[in-house]
């Protein structure tokens, strides 16, 4: 079965005659060639008749590349997963390379600008600060209550007491101190905590004015299925995998996120997964090699710029790849001691490199000749000053539109009131 960059192959229908296959570069086209010059033997490719790596059927057979083997039509597949039910009707050789599933996502948005002025600072920061102030004004309200209680002195009222605490943290108190003493330590403390606040928001407001915040990336699939649920993001696969070994990766996991994902995937081709990618709030599941070589040959522009994230967090499908025989092959041995030797040498790692490699400057070759460019839309950042503007002051003057608006319904709600 092709798939790139394990597998290549091309269909040629010659005339009144079967289809041939012919090996294009990738990774086991290497190995098999290199087999096949010091072990000298040929060989003759196939592909499966139904288009399915293979899964299992009915009375113990299996579909594809896997049921071929097991009936014996063919010698040895090149590149299949192994997984311990195949074990049970073929015979691997050693594993020579990992299959990784990767989620590929689009790179981090920037965040709404009229939230910067309350982004400075987290939920339960704000929250412990409301909190804080309510509680400062009711004490500063009952110590001044038990101070006019023992000496007759002049109380502030409750209100008065809550905006206080409010007025100090703005920087602008309503009134002079209280007179009473203990009131005026409690003053005094309260204007310690507003200095390390205010210096806080301060600066990292300044900061969040000036460099443009953005959202979180997507690295796990405990990241991904929060989305799905906090955010509405879709995830698919290709259809092709999911005739392999990605269904049983997916329905047979442990992991409760990736069975949520299960639940919701989609099978979705590379040509729509990538463009709903790009749009954004969708993620696109699939092997760590072709995603690496799809983002280097579409996406990535010549400075190395692309649009979108490969997951940092590698999920490997069960033992590796290796190469499968027919129950019984004389020759599983020799060719497993020849896979072996190429691990030794470090030529699997270097064989995958360049044919990526390759693959990737031909392919951007022919785009450049045909006049086409990478498939995405490049901002580059300025390097000029920053000047505010009101796309960075907007959360400003929306605080100030809802604070007369509020005001306006409270005056109204007072002079109904009054007039009844």
């Amino acid at each position: 079965m092709p798939y790139f960059p394990y597998i290549n192959y091309k269909y040629v229908q010659s005339a009144n005659g079967p289809i041939v296959l012919y090996l294009e570069d990738s990774l086991n086209t290497h190995m098999l060639n290199t087999l096949a010059r010091h072990m000298n033997f040929t060989y003759e490719l196939r592909h499966a008749s139904d288009g399915k790596f293979g899964t299992p059927a009915e009375g113990g057979n299996w579909t594809g590349v896997v049921g071929t083997l097991q009936h014996e039509m063919a010698d040895f597949s090149m590149d299949l997963t192994v997984t311990p039910q195949r074990a049970e009707v073929v015979e691997y050789s050693r594993a020579y390379i990992d299959e990784s599933l990767v989620i590929l996502s689009s790179k981090p948005k920037p965040l709404p600008e009229y939230l910067s002025v309350v982004r400075p600072l987290e939920g339960e920061v704000w929250g412990a600060i409301v909190m804080c102030v309510m509680i400062w004004g009711s004490v500063l309200w009952v110590m001044e209550r038990l101070s006019h209680w023992i000496s007759g002195r002049r109380y502030l009222s409750f209100t008065s007491s809550i905006f206080y605490g409010w007025g100090l943290l703005l920087e602008d108190h309503p009134f002079e101190p209280p007179p009473s003493p203990a009131s005026q330590m409690l003053v005094g403390w309260w204007l310690l905590v507003y200095l390390i606040l205010s210096t806080a928001y301060r600066s990292s407001l300044i900061s969040h004015l000036v460099v443009e915040s953005k959202s979180s990336v997507v690295n796990s699939m405990e990241e991904l299925a929060e989305r799905g649920v906090t955010q509405g993001w879709v995830w698919g696969v290709p259809g092709s995998p999911m005739t392999g070994v990605f269904r049983p990766f997916f329905a047979s996991s442990s992991n409760h996120a990736i069975l949520k994902i299960y639940e919701l995937i989609k099978i979705i081709e590379k040509e729509e997964g990538m463009m709903r990618v790009l749009e954004g709030n969708f993620a696109y599941i699939d092997n760590y090699y072709f995603i690496k070589t799809l983002v280097s040959t579409y996406y990535t522009d010549r400075t190395g710029y692309t649009p979108v994230h490969i997951s940092t967090t590698r999920y490997p499908l069960f033992g590796g790849n290796a190469w499968a025989f027919r129950k019984g092959a004389p020759f599983r041995a020799r060719i497993n001691n020849g896979i072996q030797r190429f691990l030794d040498a470090g030529l699997v790692a270097l064989w995958m490199d360049e044919v990526i490699i390759n693959h990737v400057r031909k392919e951007r070759q022919a785009l450049q000749e045909r006049g086409d460019g990478p498939q995405l839309a490049l901002v580059k950042p300025s390097d000029n000053q920053v000047v505010l503007g009101l796309s960075h002051l907007q959360g400003t003057f929306y605080t100030l539109i809802l604070g007369h608006t509020l005001a306006s319904l409270s005056f109204f709600a007072e002079i109904i009131l009054r007039r009844r």
